[in-house]
């Protein structure tokens, strides 16, 4: 498994670098005109996990990688347990993106709080609510993102890097765009109710709860997607 898992972070690797200073300057940015660690932790993980993890059976299929992977000492449990560790793996960059993200806009407003609006405004990115926000939405976010990313894989697994199944991946990009820029186009005494009932889950017993129920979905849809693509893959003929 683990030798799998270094070889799908080698073929990913260029993507990455091209990939992580884009994330962090767009949650840089992000933080700044948003003031809000919510919107700079879901940018995170959009930008390291669905974008990455969802292309990851079109790298499969380059220059016959797939294939190769195959004639190696691996198992096709191996296989399988390797790109999900590998997709743990980008949570993990996800959300050390963001947290060094964070960071950056914090000490940005302490050296010049004029660029990043209010030093007000600022300072309440560390008030408990923001942080009991950015929990909140980061795991929600996190089961939207894990439910796009194990049916993508399962389709690569079961169909291959076919044109439907290469689109499918910016159809899904293009409908989180689609979503925030509704939400961003709502009516203010909507965004207002939005806020009432988010401030309504940030108790502690009904965020737990919540947290609680996002990470176990997560975790259960994950463990579904492996044992649905080890079934698949144990069958596949190369």
């Amino acid at each position: 498994m683990i030798r799998a898992w270094h070889l799908d972070l080698m073929m990913i690797r260029q993507r990455m670098l091209l990939n992580l200073p884009i994330s962090l300057v767009l949650c840089l940015w992000l933080g700044l005109q948003a003031q809000s660690p919510a919107t700079v932790v879901a940018a995170a993980l959009f930008m390291t996990y669905p974008m990455v993890g969802m292309q990851l059976g079109q790298y499969d299929e380059l220059k016959g990688w797939k294939s190769y992977r195959m004639t190696l000492p691996l198992s096709r449990s191996d296989i399988v347990a390797g790109r999900y560790l590998t997709l743990l793996t980008l949570v993990i960059v996800g959300l050390l993106t963001a947290a060094v993200a964070v960071g950056l806009n914090i000490g940005i407003a302490a050296v010049a709080p004029g660029l990043g609006g209010p030093a007000g405004m600022m300072a309440a990115m560390c008030s408990a609510d923001a942080v009991h926000a950015a929990l909140l939405v980061g795991l929600a976010f996190l089961l939207v993102c894990t439910v796009m990313v194990c049916a993508m894989t399962i389709l690569f697994y079961r169909f291959g890097a076919t044109t439907a199944t290469t689109m499918l991946p910016m159809l899904g990009v293009f409908a989180v765009l689609m979503v925030a820029l509704f939400v961003g186009s709502l009516d203010e005494s909507v965004v207002a109710a939005w806020s009432d009932g988010l401030l309504w889950l940030l108790s502690p017993e009904r965020l737990a709860l919540c947290c609680g129920i996002c990470a176990a979905l997560t975790v259960a849809i994950m463990a579904a997607s492996a044992a649905i693509c080890l079934r698949i893959y144990t069958r596949t003929e190369l």
